[in-house]
């Protein structure tokens, strides 16, 4: 019974994470607000993006990112594994914010 507890915690968490097909690295955003984001794949009004710029106004090459292994990224100099959320429309005040979290995620579910 704790092998299935500590199973289906592992399940929820990974929930909470980004990866790309490219890379055994996984990203855990749980203190972003993303996670207050549900989902919608009918009718999303805002979408994740990987911001094109970092603060310094250079351009980020976000495919280096999807080669590099764990060790790699805690060692880059100015981490720039940041999410952009951008609406796709006007949103009401009270309204909620859907994303589209993709295919995959809602036949897994």
């Amino acid at each position: 019974k704790d092998d299935q507890h500590l199973f289906h915690r592992k399940q929820l968490l990974l929930n909470y994470c980004f990866a790309n097909k490219k890379s055994e690295t996984i990203l855990l955003c749980p203190l972003s607000n993303v996670v207050l984001m549900n989902h919608n794949s009918r009718s999303p009004n805002a979408e994740l993006r990987w911001p094109k710029k970092n603060k310094n106004n250079k351009k980020i090459n976000i495919n280096e990112y999807h080669t590099k292994g764990l060790e790699e990224l805690k060692q880059a100099e100015n981490p720039e594994l940041l999410f952009e959320v951008v609406t796709t429309r006007d949103i009401q005040e009270g309204e909620e914010i859907y994303l589209d979290y993709g295919k995959q995620w809602e036949t897994a579910f």
